[in-house]
């Protein structure tokens, strides 16, 4: 009855880390963009105005028609830890992005959905009508989701063991959504109830068939965020790879090789012998290679 209690009282997002992580992000990263401008509190440094909305940076946006820089896609990895699709044990995951224009996600039971009592036949919602209707998800929090590297349900990277451990500790980065597949749940920032939902973390079996859905890391799905810029038929993309490969493996390549095939049939053609051909001093003969892709 207290835990009941309490996690009605206690919102399962704002008990978690999240928060933590994402103030000192957007202190660093965001606010010192605007350092001259700063108001900051004299003792903790945070200024609320270093973050901004997400739909600003959409170049269609009235509120900010003249942005010019680059189109943002944050990567989030969907955890499907606990799905009941065979084909989704391997990976426990799919890729959740927030845009300026649309938040969401592509799995093919979602999209292919034809239902009326109150489930949408695909899984985006417009970003000005998800999280915060009217207003949409704040760019820090969608930063700090996609680098959510500790969570209980990882992906991939997911083990019923430390699963159960991580929650008991409390050490989750991760955010619960509103599910983009059902009408009413984007309409409310949290579960009214948390603790269904710390039990889904705390037992590994997060998936997409409830009102909310986990995310974290967009790392725990595809760790070099170019899978959504094949999804696009992006003619020119850059990787920059900042894994830890300390070996030289190249998994994280090797992961968007074969999910580009399995997923949109797409071939990538890269060799990365000239970066893996080290010298004595432990450099690598190039600094890049060149790829193709076969839409």
């Amino acid at each position: 009855v207290a835990g009941v209690a309490l996690s009605w009282r206690v919102d399962v997002n704002d008990f978690s880390l999240h928060h933590f992580y994402k103030n000192r992000l957007v202190r660093c990263y965001l606010g010192a963009s605007r350092s001259r401008e700063r108001d900051a509190d004299w003792f903790t440094g945070f200024d609320p105005d270093d973050d901004v909305r997400l739909r600003a940076f959409d170049h269609e946006n009235p509120e900010k028609s003249k942005y010019p820089g680059p189109y943002p896609i944050i990567n989030t990895a969907l955890n499907l830890v606990g799905g009941k699709d065979l084909a989704w044990q391997e990976r426990k995951a799919a890729s959740f992005v927030f845009t300026p224009k649309y938040c969401g996600y592509d799995v093919d039971r979602a999209v292919l959905t034809k239902s009326t009592d109150g489930v949408y036949d695909d899984a985006y919602v417009p970003t000005e009508r998800f999280y915060q209707p009217g207003s949409g998800p704040m760019l820090g929090m969608a930063m700090a989701i996609s680098g959510a590297a500790a969570n209980p349900n990882m992906g991939r990277a997911s083990t019923p063991a430390l699963a159960f451990l991580m929650t008991v500790f409390n050490v989750r980065l991760g955010w619960w959504v509103g599910n983009p597949r059902s009408a009413p749940s984007p309409k409310a920032t949290s579960p009214w109830l948390g603790l269904p939902y710390t039990a889904l973390e705390l037992f590994g079996a997060a998936d997409d068939e409830k009102n909310y859905v986990n995310l974290s890391d967009g790392g725990h799905f595809e760790n070099l965020g170019v899978y959504e810029l094949l999804r696009r038929g992006c003619r020119y993309i850059i990787a920059c790879d900042s894994g830890q490969d300390g070996k030289f493996l190249g998994e994280d390549l090797g992961t968007l090789i074969r999910q580009a095939r399995t997923d949109f049939g797409i071939e990538i053609e890269i060799d990365i012998d000239r970066i893996r051909d080290r010298s004595p001093e432990g450099l690598s003969r190039t600094h890049c290679v060149v790829g193709k892709i076969h839409y």
